[in-house]
């Protein structure tokens, strides 16, 4: 590393570490220590970053345990403004159908980089010292206007600070709040067993929705989905491999969407919770939106689209995961469940955003892959699927065989997704 020989100034510096190399040397600890000792440098910038994912030789680990063990925000830009933004404003805690969440106002702008842009949420015990200088009293930065607080027993008071940050990174002192974490009942508490009990149900355990948890490291092989499948991430880190998300990496509060007939292999990064949802076609709720949405879709170029979960989904797949945990699965109800998500994906995203999300649909509705998941259920043998879709039986062998590399079996099934 060559020694800084300019005075930086009022500029940030960040250093460059190329991982891979920094990890074959064994040079971390001492590029690290180095580094902090420089008044002027600012950081690190650790390329490439699925070297830092892929935890080359325990980079990850290392830094997490050694250096970065808690949260760090951005420096700010002072030479491009140094006032911070005005306090948040009405900061209260309160009981919601998601736990006790700790809520604020504050005056935000897309285009007025003064103003507040995310906020810092500190907390402390009862009777210490309000430092916002000590990183390890950070429990999240945050672009909403509210936080779920943890349950602790229901007896501990603690001092918590909501700090506003403007885009130049600029943090004011915060406005505090004293809060006894309460007890969270269990919705299990509250119901009523003797018409839950929907064993005997026909309509029992239909798959629409899936709650599904994973520890770090796992690898989930690549399968071919058997349904049109979206995956809302409630925590952790996933990297997805597929035609649709090569290599793509999501985290907790986004999801994305794999079309039926798509292979895909996950690699769990980080322990991770997640709800599926399987579904044949989007849910048309308004003919005249949906037939736009279908012309835009048919136009939309294949990119990934990796989706961030606003704030009535994220409380919409909260409570969904909280459905499921206590098996409220009648197929009526989760038929209700499915119409509110879509309402709520049409009402809070872009006719635009919908239609990528959805193109890989539209686009392999056309294909014989297409045509065989969504009907392989409905044959009984080879030849009556063939006849089906139209196709002579020969040909119907021909298109199975090329489509998916193996001949067209009687009991032949694709596989499900977990």
């Amino acid at each position: 590393m060559v020694e800084q020989k300019r005075d930086a100034g009022s500029t940030h510096l960040y250093i460059g570490q190329d991982v891979a190399r920094t990890m074959k040397a064994d040079q971390l600890t001492r590029k690290m220590l180095y580094e902090r000792s420089l008044s002027k440098v600012k950081g690190n910038c650790f390329w490439p970053a699925n070297e830092i994912l892929w935890n080359n030789k325990g980079v990850a680990d290392s830094l997490k345990r050694n250096y970065h063990r808690y949260p760090a925000l951005i420096p700010a830009y002072t030479h491009l403004h140094n006032r911070a933004p005005q306090e948040v404003k009405k900061l209260k805690a309160e009981w919601t159908a998601q736990g006790y969440m700790l809520h604020w106002q504050a005056e935000q702008s897309k285009t007025n980089p003064e103003l507040a842009s995310y906020f810092v949420i500190y907390r402390f015990e009862n009777k210490e010292p309000v430092n916002l200088d000590d990183p390890s009293k950070i429990v999240a930065v945050t672009r909403e206007t509210n936080y779920l607080l943890p349950y602790d027993g229901g007896k501990r008071k603690y001092r918590y600070v909501v700090t506003a940050v403007d885009r130049f990174h600029n943090e004011n002192q915060g406005k505090s709040k004293k809060v006894k974490l309460k007890f969270q009942p269990r919705m299990s508490d509250f119901i009523c067993q003797k018409y839950t009990d929907c064993s005997s149900c026909s309509h029992y355990q239909k798959q629409i929705f899936k709650y599904r948890s994973f520890p770090k490291g796992m690898m989930i092989p690549k399968e071919r989905c058997s349904q049109n499948t979206i995956y809302f991430l409630i925590s952790g880190s996933v990297r997805v491999t597929s035609d649709e998300h090569p290599g793509t990496v999501f985290h907790d509060g986004q999801f994305i969407m794999q079309p039926i007939g798509s292979r895909v292999e996950f690699h769990i990064l980080e322990s991770t919770e997640c709800i599926l949802y399987l579904f044949e076609t989007p849910q048309n709720i308004c003919t005249d939106r949906f037939n736009k949405g279908l012309e835009l879709a048919k136009e939309s170029p294949m990119l990934p689209v990796v989706m961030d979960m606003c704030f009535p989904l994220r409380l919409f797949i909260n409570g969904l995961k909280m459905y499921l945990n206590n098996e409220l699965l009648c197929a009526e109800f989760l038929k209700a469940k499915q119409t509110e998500l879509s309402f709520l994906l049409n009402c809070y995203y872009t006719l635009k955003e919908i239609a990528n999300f959805y193109a890989p649909i539209y686009r392999y509705s056309q294909t014989f892959r297409y045509f065989v998941m969504q009907n392989y259920l409905k044959a009984k043998d080879v030849e009556s699927f063939a006849q089906l879709g139209g196709y002579s039986t020969t040909t119907f062998r021909r298109l199975f065989k090329e489509t998916f590399g193996e001949p067209a079996l009687p009991m032949d099934e694709p596989k499900r997704n977990a």
